[in-house]
């Protein structure tokens, strides 16, 4: 139900439900990238750097943290921190699990970098 909320663009209906998932287990990767997802689209960007810090924490598997990092990217560079966004790129990018995926975050990275360019 969060996920679809989040999908859909009802982020304070997911926020709500991945809070609550994170009570019984503070550590769901799932709820934690939700609840990213959510803070992300409620534009609360400090909150979805912490959540989405917390997702690439609580995961061993590379494509679920290269995942976490992304968004963690994303809500930096929104929040108009272009440096961290790309730190966080470049996180993702020595996680990537084959071609096709460091082949995205490349393209990412590049993009990043030439707005933070453009705007600092």
């Amino acid at each position: 139900m969060a996920e679809r909320a989040a999908l859909s663009g009802r982020f304070a209906v997911a926020r709500s439900l991945a809070l609550g998932l994170l009570q019984r287990d503070p550590n769901e990767f799932a709820a934690l990238m939700i609840l990213t997802t959510a803070e992300i689209g409620l534009g609360n960007w400090d909150a979805a750097v912490n959540a989405g810090r917390r997702a690439f924490r609580a995961t061993d598997l590379d494509m679920q943290r290269v995942n976490a990092a992304r968004l963690v990217a994303s809500a930096h560079f929104r929040a108009g921190q272009h440096t961290r966004a790309e730190l966080w790129l470049g996180r993702a990018l020595t996680l990537a699990p084959d071609a096709g995926a460091s082949a995205a975050l490349r393209q990412d990275f590049a993009k990043g970098r030439q707005i933070g360019r453009a705007h600092g």
